[in-house]
């Protein structure tokens, strides 16, 4: 996960001069602020395989950056509270539709703040929202299909011993 541009454009250098692995991928925080089709478009020609777009983003403007792009695009369904605590879950087929592939990233509703310890009961109302968010896209988008968990645009860090975790990402 890759916070800003510099340091997106030097991974590329050292991906070109072959110091990673084929499979290295980079995905891009939502902390750069990528909110517009252009500095979507300069991320990944800067190497990026996935980027986290700006969590407020209209419908048409999601549309308007899958134009621009053809990597996965990592969209959040919902926010934690500290940034607004707002939960898309009506919009989420429309995200799928205009968007795809997208990767959906839910639940973080749950969380007080970014990057919390999560207790027991937020890590189940993380859960409950994010399942919430399939049946969603089952009633009303039922034709949306899940990549494979360890599929080419699936940007999933390697455990130990190269295993991951067995995840489904809608695409």
């Amino acid at each position: 996960m890759v916070y800003d541009e510099g340091l997106l454009w030097l991974l590329q250098q050292m991906r070109e001069a072959g110091e990673f692995e084929a499979e290295f991928a980079v995905k891009v925080s939502a902390h750069t602020a990528a909110a517009n089709p252009f500095s979507v478009r300069l991320l990944a020609d800067l190497g990026a395989q996935s980027v986290n777009i700006v969590r407020d983003f209209t419908l048409p403007a999601l549309a308007a950056i899958r134009q621009a792009v053809q990597i996965p695009l990592d969209v959040h369904t919902d926010s934690p509270q500290e940034s607004g605590g707002f939960v898309r879950t009506y919009e989420v087929p429309g995200m799928v539709e205009v968007g795809a592939p997208v990767f959906l990233k839910a639940g973080t509703n749950a969380a007080a703040e970014h990057l919390p310890l999560m207790s027991d009961a937020a890590a189940a109302e993380m859960t409950s929202q994010t399942a919430q968010i399939w049946q969603t896209i089952q009633r009303y988008a039922p034709h949306a299909v899940c990549a494979e968990p360890n599929g080419k645009n699936v940007a999933v860090p390697a455990l130990a011993g190269g295993n991951r975790p067995e995840t489904p990402f809608v695409r």
